[in-house]
């Protein structure tokens, strides 16, 4: 609960039953207990309502934003619903009304940020909100976030985090030898490739846009950029395949060791 002048603004976190798991797995030992948001939330409308606060809002957190909607369905009290789920860029489609609740997305990776503004003297569409993107030339990077970026990178660099994870499998049991061998029968797909930005998807962890070049902070241990911009993850959940990049070092080496060992016969 929080007073903003004179009204009174109800806030609460829904944390989605797949989402969950992943705080508090089945079988671990934990000192956490979460209860199921449907028999959890009758109770804080019911403190809200003696407290009269208005509006009431809910960020929920779960893998998918279908979870968000059946919620805002369930419990129409709701003023705004903020779901964490979803897709990366949610620039169309957002935000939307289920009933009288306003269901609001910002998508992940931090691309954007959302500003919901309360207007009580209006008789409908009282709350209101905007997606609005975090790009450079509107919003600077702050030399403290910088700071605490480059002490962030540091440690993961002498953790070697993205090395010692233990991998995992790839399905198909295929292993990654990396783009020049991709060259050998994809000619015109490699020509198309070499010459876009995503040949140098490596490079740019290193240096960064060129606007951001008096301050930006290397990536290249760090496994959040990894398992995009190298090969040989799963980006979704940030875990490297076995056979996948490592470090520049290494995956030299191991590429043209496997190239070495790959049958030359078609």
């Amino acid at each position: 609960m929080m007073t903003l002048g004179s009204i009174k603004v109800g806030v609460t976190s829904v944390i989605g039953a797949s989402f969950r798991n992943e705080v508090t797995p089945e079988g671990a030992n934990t000192d956490i207990t979460i209860d199921d948001p449907e028999s959890a939330l009758p109770a804080v409308f019911e403190r809200s309502s003696s407290t009269k606060a208005r509006p009431s809002c809910s960020t929920f957190h779960t893998e998918r934003s279908p979870k968000g909607k059946a919620l805002a369905t369930k419990f129409p009290q709701f003023d705004v619903v903020l779901s964490s789920g979803g897709v990366e860029e949610p620039e169309f489609g957002n935000p939307q009304k289920i009933g009288k609740t306003l269901f609001v997305q910002v998508g992940h990776k931090g691309k954007f940020t959302g500003v919901v503004g309360f207007f009580p003297e209006e008789s409908k569409d009282r709350v209101k909100f905007e997606l609005i993107k975090l790009t450079p030339e509107r919003f600077q990077d702050s030399p403290k976030m910088i700071d605490h970026m480059r002490l962030y990178q540091d440690l993961l660099k002498g953790s070697q985090l993205a090395e010692v994870e233990p991998p995992i499998k790839h399905s198909s049991g295929s292993k990654f030898v990396g783009s020049k061998v991709c060259r050998d029968c994809h000619t015109k797909a490699y020509e198309v490739w070499e010459k876009s930005d995503h040949a140098h998807a490596y490079d740019s962890l290193i240096k960064g846009r060129p606007e951001l070049k008096d301050r930006w902070v290397s990536r290249i241990y760090d496994p959040e950029c990894l398992s995009c911009h190298t090969t040989g993850w799963h980006p979704q959940d940030v875990l490297r395949y076995s056979t996948g990049f490592e470090s520049k070092e290494k995956d030299t080496a191991a590429f043209a060791q496997r190239l070495r060992e790959l049958p030359r016969s078609r």
